[in-house]
């Protein structure tokens, strides 16, 4: 008769195990913390515009990521799943530094959203580039879990960057237009 304290351990139970787990809690925990990351944004701004425009980077990069995730067959997976909150990290960041800094030139004599761009673009692309490398270089590692989180990284940073300066312009241009 087997004893009931005693358990089967081991790397391949142990990575079930969180298969399982990601699995199951993925999606609550994706959306407790999608939902929070909004009612931030909500308080900080005071403004559902302000926080669709901070927001449009990380829709971009998460959904790209998604797409890429299903094409290539890569599964979410304990290793992988780290990139999620970089891509919200580095997106919502991106669309934050954009928006304020449009904020500081139409409240000024500033020029709005061709000055956002150009005084804030640079710092966006850089930071964005340097951890799109980073994570593209996962990508080369010979190891599937790795390069998974590489892709991935790199794809949904990637997506997010070219957002943040092909989508956001126009959003705040729109909000320039309205607002005058």
């Amino acid at each position: 008769e087997a004893d009931p304290s005693l358990q089967v351990a081991g790397m391949d139970i142990l990575i079930v195990r969180l298969r399982q787990i990601i699995a199951r809690e993925s999606a609550s925990i994706g959306t407790a913390f999608s939902v929070a990351l909004g009612v931030f944004l909500l308080l900080y701004f005071r403004s559902v515009m302000a926080t669709a425009i901070a927001l449009a980077p990380v829709a971009a990069g998460i959904g790209a990521m998604l797409g890429v995730m299903a094409t290539l067959g890569i599964p979410f997976h304990y290793v992988n799943i780290v990139a999620f909150p970089m891509v919200v990290g580095v997106g919502v960041d991106n669309g934050i530094h954009m928006y304020c800094r449009f904020r500081e030139g139409t409240a000024g004599k500033g020029g709005g959203v061709a000055e956002a761009v150009t005084q804030t673009g640079r710092a966006i692309l850089m930071t964005s580039l340097t951890t799109i490398v980073g994570f593209g270089s996962l990508a080369l590692t010979g190891h599937r879990g790795l390069e998974g989180l590489g892709i991935c990284g790199a794809t949904g940073i990637g997506v997010a960057l070219l957002a943040s300066f092909l989508l956001l312009p126009g959003m705040l241009g729109m909000l320039r237009r309205r607002d005058a």
